[in-house]
């Protein structure tokens, strides 16, 4: 959703996940040009996880480094729940709130380890796709 967001050119790539294998064919060369592109970079035992579910967190994080936002590495996520956010992910939290891409969920919650539904994907990438036509003139 986020390549094709994104125009990513579908030709062939190579991916080095572990998992590789388990990529489905026609998500290769999108997972390949978000990985070349700085947006992905897989987990730490070297495996992209296809069958795993993505995080609020790692979605926003996904969005926050499509769009090259500024990050603040003091950044603070604005949320309740800030302290379930890893100090890693505080300040893409707080760039995508500042660009105005996330508001939180009630009572002032982020929720940062809840598994992304496929309408926040779809709220967060016609966000994405807004704020690049609004910032490209």
């Amino acid at each position: 959703m986020l390549g094709r967001a994104l125009n990513f050119p579908t030709d062939e790539s190579s991916l080095s996940f572990g998992d590789s294998n388990r990529i489905p064919a026609w998500a290769k060369p999108y997972i390949a040009k978000a990985v070349e592109a700085g947006i992905i970079s897989g987990y730490g035992d070297q495996n992209f996880r296809p069958d795993g579910k993505i995080t609020r967190l790692e979605l926003i994080t996904m969005i926050v480094r499509a769009l090259h936002l500024k990050t603040d590495t003091k950044g603070k996520a604005p949320f309740a729940d800030a302290a379930q956010i890893p100090q890693w992910g505080q300040s893409y939290v707080a760039a995508a709130y500042e660009a105005g891409l996330i508001e939180g969920k009630p009572n002032n919650q982020f929720a940062p380890n809840d598994a992304a539904t496929r309408a926040e994907a779809i709220t967060l990438v016609l966000k994405m796709v807004k704020y690049l036509e609004l910032n490209s003139k």
